[in-house]
């Protein structure tokens, strides 16, 4: 006996494919919209706090987040003293590295380069794996920020972030400025170019911060401190990349500047 039986009097009545698509359509566009309201609810109830909804909508809130993040030192050894490292790191310098001495947990690990990825240290190590260095990466972790700043309006809120979005644009641009200088792609006086105009840019944020400590704020007067020795090391980069054709002291402050973000960070995250 059949499974499915048929009578004339029953008709099986399916809708159309496009009105069962519309109906869902409809279905998910109510769904979005719900929920749009309660977000634009919760976003315009943030902005009557602030007080000010045009503020809010152009520089964002007076909140700065910004996530823990890594970076990779290729190291040529590690020491129990910074005189034994210094020596080791002079030599390395030499031959074309950076012979920055990081210091941590009370020993003191020379660097050869330092990168945001552990592919590409570990390439770099790959390719040097034959050299007569204890050769290892070290990681450097940058403490997480999350820093509230109610005395500020949200323009001078934005213009810390961007205060320490420089800091890490500058570091990039620095390490880049190395490594195309140590590939002959740029010369010595292209280099010292576009550090001039780095240095512009920190001179800017620099003022932009004294501007802002009117009203003192221990965690912008750290930003600020920090960008001025940034200022010193690239006037510092400026003199030497005229003076000479070796790129190691390119590398060499590109890893003082990671110490620098790294104190930084650690200065904010408390």
């Amino acid at each position: 006996m059949p499974k499915n039986l048929y009578y004339d009097d029953i008709k099986l009545i399916k809708k159309p494919f496009i009105k069962r698509l519309k109906g869902f359509l409809k279905f998910f566009l109510i769904c979005i919209l719900i929920i749009g309201c309660f977000f634009c609810a919760s976003f315009f109830s943030k902005a009557l706090t602030v007080g000010n909804v045009s503020s809010l909508l152009l520089y964002g809130d007076k909140v700065i987040k910004i996530s823990e993040k890594k970076h990779y030192a290729v190291t040529m050894g590690v020491y129990d003293t910074f005189e034994e490292s210094r020596q080791v790191g002079l030599g390395l310098m030499i031959q074309g590295g950076s012979g920055y001495v990081w210091e941590k947990d009370n020993k003191f690990y020379v660097i050869g380069s330092i990168y945001s990825s552990i592919e590409d240290a570990n390439k770099v190590i790959e390719n040097i794996k034959n050299s007569n260095y204890d050769i290892d990466i070290l990681d450097i972790k940058f403490s997480a920020i999350n820093i509230k700043f109610d005395d500020y309006e949200n323009k001078q809120v934005k213009e810390i972030e961007d205060a320490l979005k420089l800091i890490d644009l500058i570091i990039e641009e620095v390490g880049s400025l190395a490594i195309r200088f140590d590939k002959s792609e740029i010369n010595n006086f292209a280099v010292s170019s576009s550090l001039s105009d780095l240095r512009g840019d920190v001179k800017v944020s620099i003022a932009t911060m004294q501007n802002i400590l009117k009203i003192p704020n221990e965690a912008v007067n750290l930003i600020q401190l920090k960008l001025i020795k940034i200022d010193e090391l690239l006037d510092s980069a400026i003199i030497q990349t005229i003076e000479k054709t070796e790129n190691y002291f390119l590398k060499n402050i590109n890893s003082q500047m990671y110490q620098i973000k790294y104190d930084l960070y650690q200065g904010l995250a408390k």
